[in-house]
């Protein structure tokens, strides 16, 4: 409770031992392994919702 009322402690510096180039790469990597889980998981449930649904004549049927 004390951090959200006094605020946490700042750094004294805010530099990293971790090299730039190591840091961007990282972020590419984890903003494209996060985008092709999303993609795959939305296919893999459209299709499921699709089995499970049947063949419906209209969007508006299958929701229904």
């Amino acid at each position: 409770l004390a951090p959200h009322i006094v605020g946490a402690p700042r750094p004294d510096s805010f530099e990293s031992p971790i090299p730039e180039g190591l840091h961007h790469q990282f972020v590419v990597a984890v903003t494209l392994t996060n985008l092709v889980f999303w993609l795959v998981l939305g296919a893999a449930v459209g299709l499921v919702r699709g089995r499970l649904t049947g063949t419906a004549t209209g969007l508006r049927d299958s929701l229904a």
